[in-house]
């Protein structure tokens, strides 16, 4: 008479398997990192925005030499909130060693309309215009802070004149670049719209 014999697989995963979100990949140091294909490549707000999509994705946050070694693409580096104070995408400010990686010349933003840095041929610093597209490289970056802790707060509109608003607002201590917030309005009479906010606003952090 026969038997049977069944047969039983083992797989051993990897680091990435094991800890990095599904399309990251390992970086140095048990890091994960996505890094964007050139048809995915998008200004610094898309770019950030598709990080964030992944829980404690955003926009890579250089921490090491080797990290630094590692990405070739548009980091979370930017200077939205104050002319020349560089900071990260979870508003640590930029080291010394950080700066020195801005190629020759660089930051060179003679009018302040290059506030977003890229990574040149040479794995360099450059600054640029966000609006600039590139591809990019997002990271998951261990937060203390939830998605919802970056919203405004204290929103209040007061009216000015017979026909404009003001509005303000108290920004979150954890979003350092302030930009693309998008106000809606209903002025009770028929009229609604949106409003983007486009402009630079000092941070608070």
């Amino acid at each position: 008479m026969g038997t049977t014999e069944d047969t039983i697989s083992v797989k051993t995963l990897s680091p990435a398997e094991q800890y990095c979100p599904n399309g990251y990949i390992e970086g140095p140091d048990f890091t994960c990192f996505y890094l964007a294909l050139a048809s995915e490549a998008a200004n610094w707000q898309e770019a950030r925005r598709s990080c964030e999509r992944t829980p404690m994705g955003d926009l890579a946050v250089v921490e090491t030499q080797a990290e630094l070694s590692f990405i070739q693409s548009q980091p979370g580096l930017n200077d939205l909130a104050v002319e020349g104070d560089f900071q990260w995408s979870d508003c640590q400010d930029i080291l010394a060693w950080q700066r020195l990686n801005f190629a020759p010349g660089e930051p060179d933003d003679t009018d302040e309309s290059q506030n977003c840095v890229a990574i040149n041929a040479n794995g360099r610093f450059i600054d640029t215009q966000c609006s600039g597209v590139w591809q990019y490289v997002c990271k998951v970056v261990e937060k203390d802070y939830l998605f919802e802790d970056q919203f405004p707060t204290s929103f209040r509109v007061e009216a000015v004149s017979a026909l404009a608003l003001r509005a303000t607002w108290v920004a979150s201590e954890y979003n350092c670049d302030l930009l693309g917030y998008k106000v809606r309005y209903n002025d009770g009479i028929g009229g609604s719209g949106e409003v983007v906010v486009d402009d630079r606003i000092a941070a608070p952090c």
